[in-house]
């Protein structure tokens, strides 16, 4: 058991391994993106800033994001789970 005592103030929590594995992994299929770090909100979801180039259709909206991150995914050896907001058409 720790001795020490409560600050009152929270620990920032770290990013989970898995999302750190997903970070290094992760490359764009369109551009030269860069991977700036990695958060953990207070709900405890974990985001990867990606900057892509200015010119990328990801960035730009004509391409998703999302086959890039299942490749980085794959190559990382961590599961991932997709989940589509909004309501059915």
């Amino acid at each position: 058991m720790s001795r020490r005592k409560p600050s009152g103030k929270h620990r920032r929590q770290r990013p989970a391994k898995a999302a750190v594995k997903l970070a290094k992994a992760y490359r764009c299929g369109s551009c030269i993106s860069e991977v700036r770090g990695i958060r953990r909100d207070d709900l405890g979801v974990d985001h990867i800033n990606v900057v892509h180039d200015a010119e990328c259709p990801v960035l730009n909206g004509v391409l998703p994001d999302g086959p890039d991150a299942f490749r980085a995914a794959a190559r990382a050896g961590v599961s991932m789970l997709a989940v589509r907001v909004g309501g059915a058409e």
